[in-house]
């Protein structure tokens, strides 16, 4: 059984009728001939962890997919998730002993950007601009090739990159929506907590709900955790939109759809949904596209997409090294032992830490404070 693989379940032609049958009569394992090849050496084989309520029609409505950072961290594009992005502008701008010492993992991204940005200014976004220089993988391709196959409509990302446009030379300015703006072009840039609790913020929302109405929208590398704005926008969203959910397993080089997903960083987005408008899937997510795209009848531009951009064909150490070097040559550096401190108070009040942010703030006097403005205190956000 070494030709096993996983192929999107609801492209197959009759494929959905089926797995509504197998889940009626509660059959977990099932083999049979690839629908496309009809080739018994291209047998699959389908987990069912879950009933199927309405796989059999979700792709038939205009699918929307939706990516986050993850699709962008694969070799050539290399580009950091976002606690890696927390770790690079912590460990850049303050002294190794504090940002060795915070707890970078709970820090939420818009926070740190928030702050810092109230020190640095601008320079804070214009560090991020290498994020717009950087390559397309193969996941961004073969997006790609699904849209101008008329499979996808439009692609929704929370990426400030440009690795979806720099995948095709043909795609119209309007396919790719980019929810939190563009490295590159501060005016449009999203990304600290003023800015995504903001008017904008309200109106990046709503285009959420006009765009997706009546869709199926596929989740690529997103994590869920945009707290502030998106992911209740997601939560909210009104039951004729659909949800196929990719969570990334790098171990995995399959995908299998799950019914428990309570300990996925989704949980908080999906729990919200209505029954039977999600479907949950946990796997290798290029697999999941290589396989959507061959029962496309795809397979040769498929392997030449995988031939080209294979991960394994670069260094991916000294690209990512390479992004961190420029990330932290342009940022301005908080030289001021005073700023360090004043950052890092606030930091430990954010995590909750009051006596490491007391003893901090016993070491500052309010008049040396260099902050145009004084950073009010955001608590953190639960679920």
């Amino acid at each position: 059984m070494n030709d096993i693989h996983h192929p999107d379940i609801s492209l197959l032609p009759g494929l959905g009728q089926l797995l509504v049958l197998l889940a009626k009569y509660r059959v977990n394992y099932y083999f049979f001939c690839h629908p496309l090849t009809g080739d018994p050496k291209h047998s699959v084989l389908l987990k069912m962890d879950m009933p199927i309520q309405s796989i059999n029609s979700i792709f038939e409505r205009p699918v929307i997919v939706f990516t986050g950072a993850g699709i962008s961290y694969d070799s050539p594009t290399c580009l950091p998730l976002g606690t890696q992005l927390v770790d690079i502008l912590l460990n850049t701008l303050l002294s190794s002993e504090i940002s060795a010492y915070l707890d970078n993992t709970s820090l939420r991204p818009e926070v740190v950007m928030q702050v810092l940005w109230e020190y640095t200014g601008e320079s804070i976004f214009s560090a991020l601009s290498i994020l717009s220089q950087r390559p397309p993988n193969r996941i961004h391709s073969t997006i790609e090739f699904l849209r101008a196959k008329g499979k996808i409509e439009r692609i929704m990302t929370t990426n400030l990159d440009l690795c979806h446009e720099k995948s095709s030379k043909n795609i119209k300015s309007d396919a790719v929506i980019h929810l939190h703006g563009v490295a590159g072009k501060k005016s449009t840039i999203m990304y600290a907590l003023d800015q995504v609790s903001n008017k904008r913020a309200q109106e990046v929302c709503n285009n959420i709900q006009n765009i997706t109405q009546n869709s199926t929208v596929v989740f690529l590398g997103y994590s869920g955790r945009d707290d502030f704005d998106i992911a209740p926008a997601l939560r909210n969203l009104p039951s004729n939109v659909h949800f196929v959910w990719i969570d990334h397993d790098e171990q995995m080089n399959s995908w299998q759809i799950k019914q428990d997903y309570s300990i996925s960083d989704a949980h908080f987005v999906l729990s919200g949904r209505p029954e039977g408008t999600v479907c949950y899937i946990r796997g290798n997510t290029w697999t999941f596209l290589r396989d959507w795209a061959s029962s496309c009848g795809a397979n040769e531009m498929v392997n030449k997409i995988n031939a080209e951009l294979n991960p394994q064909n670069f260094n991916s150490a000294s690209n990512r090294n390479e992004i961190k070097y420029s990330i932290s040559k342009s940022l301005l550096r908080l030289d001021d032992d005073i700023a360090k401190l004043v950052v890092s108070e606030f930091l430990f009040r954010y995590l909750n830490r009051s006596e490491e942010a007391d003893q901090i703030s016993g070491q500052i006097k309010p008049q040396n404070i260099p902050f145009a403005r004084k950073s009010a205190y955001y608590p953190p956000v639960s679920g």
